[in-house]
């Protein structure tokens, strides 16, 4: 802050511009390190803006070195977009991070600069959020080529992270671990990276649990589908209620699974199994619970509207049957798939009477 202020005394804009994107920097840290401190992320937004006006200003000006400070504003879209990122805002992130690029292609900055390595790198980032696996591939690739081509070793292990996160992401465990090999190789030749080294070490050893979780939930498929085949000959029998709730316990512990490992689609899947078997049932409130999963998965698979309407589907029916705790859940989810999209003022109001119908169950209990 002396920094900036004594640049403000002496009106030099480059200093200035420094200053700011430091201090944006020094309160991202902050921010990284903290659980949501909102002065943080106001502080870093407030210099980082900051940053990018006065570098903007100086690359427009004919007295100064353009080229010196065309880095500058694209380091600047870089931390903007970063910052966005980390606030889970990942389509402003997306726009701040594409404009970046932009104004490379534009500005003919060459196709191996490391500026261009730390958009990629982000937007690798923002698009594994955006679960649009391609194009975040594109991205982590092309920060891996240009870390290699400028040998940025560091940069270059950091990619292949990125990279073995997509394969997990998707549940290509061996994949995965390919890369978080290559990563491991690449950060054995550098000094002082323990940090870099336990974190693959970690990486390494969660893709090899999940991969377990993986089969076992493949095995447990196939057992399945030999309960729904007993069912099916049991219709009419008085075997049928007792397979039918064995199938819609056994698809909870499916989903259970799926969850472990962020198999989303699965998760979607065997929900949507889950609320046919109570269905069958008519049980209610087997069937809300089914009901309010599939909210979930439809969330986490970024499918907002319908995640709000499989929510309210799910509260609907625990209010038709006077759940209290099964509405205030609802209303939980409903408020995240609100936060999700933006609508904060709607999420406010979903916690808040999630909160309210938390307080009727204590008041009930008593």
């Amino acid at each position: 802050k002396k920094h900036l202020q004594l640049a403000k005394e002496a009106d030099d804009l480059v200093e200035q511009q420094r200053a700011s994107t430091q201090l944006g920097r020094t309160y991202y840290e902050i921010l990284l390190r903290s659980e949501n401190d909102h002065s943080a992320i106001r502080n870093a937004k407030k210099y980082f803006k900051s940053s990018m006006k006065l570098a903007r200003v100086l690359k427009e000006n004919p007295s100064s070195q353009k080229s010196l400070f065309l880095k500058e504003l694209i380091d600047a879209y870089n931390n903007m977009g970063m910052l966005e990122l980390e606030l889970d805002n990942y389509e402003e992130a997306e726009k701040l991070l594409v404009q970046g690029l932009k104004i490379c292609e534009e500005e003919e900055v060459h196709q191996y600069d490391d500026a261009r390595s730390r958009l990629h790198h982000n937007l690798g980032n923002v698009y594994i959020e955006l679960r649009n696996w391609n194009r975040a591939k594109g991205h982590i690739e092309k920060d891996i080529e240009i870390c290699r081509k400028i040998r940025h070793t560091q940069g270059e292990a950091k990619g292949f992270i990125n990279l073995g996160e997509v394969h997990s992401r998707v549940q290509k465990y061996e994949d995965a671990k390919l890369c978080y090999n290559k990563a491991l190789q690449i950060t054995k030749c550098l000094e002082d990276e323990d940090a870099l080294m336990d974190q693959i070490h970690q990486n390494i050893e969660t893709v090899t649990k999940a991969a377990k979780v993986l089969e076992e939930m493949k095995t447990d498929e196939q057992k399945l589908k030999k309960l729904v085949r007993d069912t099916s000959n049991a219709r009419g029998t008085s075997k049928e209620r007792k397979l039918l709730l064995e199938q819609y316990a056994w698809l909870d512990n499916l989903m259970e699974k799926a969850r472990m490992i962020t198999a989303w689609p699965k998760l979607k899947e065997f929900s949507k199994g889950q609320k046919r078997v109570a269905n069958e049932l008519h049980d209610k409130e087997k069937q809300s619970n089914s009901l309010l999963v599939i909210g979930e998965s439809y969330q986490k698979l970024r499918n907002f509207s319908k995640a709000r309407k499989w929510c309210m589907k799910s509260w609907n029916m625990y209010r038709s049957i006077g759940n209290l705790e099964g509405q205030a859940l609802a209303k939980v989810n409903i408020g995240n798939v609100l936060d999700s999209c933006g609508d904060w003022a709607g999420a406010l109001q979903a916690y808040e009477e999630a909160y309210s119908e938390c307080i009727h169950l204590s008041i009930g209990a008593f």
